[in-house]
């Protein structure tokens, strides 16, 4: 063998080698490729569920808001009344029942069920001919101990 044959062994060795440094090359850009989409796909999605859990917490808080208002315009229509009413002014005549019976209404809409129920049976007390505020109190705090509950979750 000539020194022809050893360059064309020694070329044919280079490119061989460079073949197979290309293609190792090749398959390790692949797997990095393959890991960084896998990463990016898993840090998306951990974006995707926070933006979810604020969204979630936000409905949630907005919803507590609506709920403690319109519970605390029932609780202080409902008080307004009852003071007339142990005054001697029936809460059937009373302009300030309008007023309750909008609260009413409201809770209805917010709920939840129970809530409503607890808000209706004070009401109710209100309209009675025997009316006393002890009556009153005692299904108005049935009433605030309800919508505690629901608030505070």
């Amino acid at each position: 063998m000539g020194d022809l044959g050893i360059a064309l062994i020694a070329a044919g060795s280079a490119l061989a080698g460079s073949g197979l440094t290309g293609l190792f090359t090749i398959l390790a850009g692949r797997r990095q490729a393959a890991a960084a989409q896998y990463a990016g796909d898993k840090q998306a999605q951990a974006v995707l569920v926070t933006v979810q859990q604020t969204l979630d917490e936000q409905r949630v808080a907005r919803l507590q808001d609506a709920r403690r208002n319109v519970y605390a315009a029932f609780v202080a229509s409902a008080e307004q009344e009852a003071n007339k009413t142990s005054q001697g002014v029936f809460a059937q005549t009373s302009g300030n029942v309008m007023e309750v019976d909008i609260a009413l209404s409201l809770i209805k809409l917010e709920g939840p069920p129970n809530v409503y129920d607890k808000a209706r049976q004070a009401r109710f007390v209100l309209g009675v001919e025997n009316f006393t505020m002890a009556s009153f109190e005692a299904k108005l705090h049935e009433f605030i101990d309800a919508a505690q509950e629901v608030l505070n979750g």
